[in-house]
C-alpha cells in the first residue's frame, strides 16, 4: 500500500489545482476516448457504475451525465475525495469513498460497468488490481480500462 499511499498523496494535490474550463475539458475527455475507442455511451444509461480511481471526480461526473443510474466512486487519496465531492454536488448518483483497487470493498459481480483510468499501473500488484476489477464487475459487464 506504501505505493499506492505516496501515488494517491501526489495525485490528491494536483487536482484541486485544475482551473474550472480544464475540469469541464477532463469531464468531455471521457466521451472523446469513448468515442475514440468505439465504445456506445448509450451502454452508461440506467446502469450501475464503478470508478475504480477517480481522482478529481472528472469521470464520475461524465458517467452520471451519460445517464448512470448510479456511480460508486473510490480513491486512495483522501484529498481526491474530497475535491471530487466538491465538484459533484447536486449530482446525486454519485457516492465517493476512500478504497483502493487493490482491495475493493464489494460484492461480486456487483456493477455492470467499472471505468479505471490511469490508476492500477500505480499499484503494487497490476494483477491483482486487474482480477478485483473483474471481480466486481456483472457478467456482461463492460470494463474500460486505461494504462
Amino acid at each position: 500500500m506504501v505505493i499506492e499511499n505516496e501515488t494517491g498523496k501526489l495525485f490528491g494535490t494536483l487536482w484541486p489545482s485544475l482551473s474550472d474550463t480544464q475540469f469541464l475539458e477532463s469531464i468531455e475527455l471521457w466521451n472523446k476516448r469513448a468515442i475514440a475507442n468505439n465504445f456506445d455511451l448509450g451502454f452508461i444509461k440506467g446502469k450501475k457504475c464503478l470508478d475504480a480511481g477517480c481522482g478529481s471526480g472528472r469521470y464520475s461526473i461524465a458517467l452520471a451525465r451519460n445517464g448512470a443510474e448510479s456511480v460508486t466512486a473510490i480513491d486512495i487519496s483522501k484529498n481526491g475525495i474530497t475535491e471530487a465531492r466538491k465538484k459533484a454536488v447536486g449530482i446525486p448518483q454519485i457516492q465517493f469513498q476512500i478504497a483502493s483497487t487493490l482491495n475493493l470493498p464489494f460484492q461480486e459481480s456487483e456493477f455492470d460497468f467499472v471505468l479505471s483510468a490511469g490508476v492500477i499501473h500505480h499499484t503494487s500488484d497490476f494483477d491483482g488490481a486487474l482480477l478485483e476489477l473483474f471481480r466486481v464487475l456483472k457478467p456482461g459487464g463492460k470494463l474500460f480500462l486505461l494504462v
